[in-house]
């Protein structure tokens, strides 16, 4: 975090006397209180009455004097309370997302498990049907072998005559 600029700028009280006060910018006060600058702004305009004489501008920037930080570090902390209730509605809306998200990583644990099941189940099938496709075409094969083996066995039964005591002879072509 960078160090915080401190302005010292001689301002005249009602009298025409010099006062040296301690100037601290917007910015500064946010970010050494680590809230934003449009909470502080808010928070001005809200007290805008008491810190009238407290807020000065210099080359466009408003400058808070010491009274000016003191009075809203003190109404900040009043407010504090109303922080740790709302602190306590989003720490159990927390818990609620917190088991919200345990259940869903259950269901999913669970659908992954089905995922792995059914793929497991995808692959046995691809392999048998792999196999049968296989067995198929082998079977396929051995009914065309079959067949050209009867085909020719059929023309050579077709060389041959019947003779008259009924047994075959094969005939010349």
């Amino acid at each position: 975090m960078k160090p915080v600029a401190y302005n010292l700028s001689k301002r005249f009280d009602k009298r025409g006397n010099t006062m040296d006060k301690t100037m601290m910018s917007i910015a500064d006060y946010a970010r050494t209180r680590r809230i934003s600058q449009t909470a502080v702004r808010k928070q001005i305009a809200r007290y805008e009455e008491e810190l009238k004489e407290h807020i000065f501008a210099t080359n466009r920037r408003r400058m808070l004097d010491d009274v000016a930080i003191s009075f809203l570090d003190s109404h900040r902390m009043s407010r504090d309370i109303i922080i740790e209730q709302a602190d306590e509605v989003v720490r159990q809306e927390l818990e609620e997302s917190k088991k919200k998200i345990e259940l869903m990583n259950e269901k999913m644990m669970k659908l992954y498990e089905a995922i792995v099941t059914l793929q497991q189940e995808n692959r046995e099938l691809i392999a048998s049907s792999t196999k049968s496709s296989l067995l198929l075409e082998m079977k396929t094969e051995e009914s065309e072998s079959l067949k050209s083996q009867m085909e020719e066995a059929k023309k050579e039964a077709e060389s041959y005559q019947k003779t008259v005591f009924g047994l075959y002879r094969k005939m010349k072509k």
